[in-house]
């Protein structure tokens, strides 16, 4: 699981978005604890626009570490982006 989340990472910073979400996605499918992973997909998908998969991954990602910081913020983050899209 840690090579594909690893290789989410390359891909993501190569921008190829689709290698990079299909990547995590095949973290998280092996190992349902990698927070890290479910943050980034909702990073990508809030990039893409696609703001009900983002809030999915990251209401998971804060299921598994409600406290972390950076998580409330790309939720934060992501429902302010959400909003500016739909007016």
């Amino acid at each position: 699981a840690e090579v594909w989340a690893h290789l989410g990472v390359a891909m993501q910073s190569l921008d190829d978005i689709a290698a990079a979400i299909e990547s995590y996605c095949q973290a998280v499918r092996m190992d349902p604890s990698l927070h890290v992973c479910f943050a980034n997909l909702a990073t990508l998908y809030m990039y893409l626009e696609d703001f009900q998969k983002a809030e999915e991954h990251i209401s998971k990602a804060l299921e598994l570490e409600p406290q972390n910081d950076a998580y409330l913020e790309i939720k934060a983050s992501m429902r302010q982006r959400s909003s500016r899209v739909k007016q």
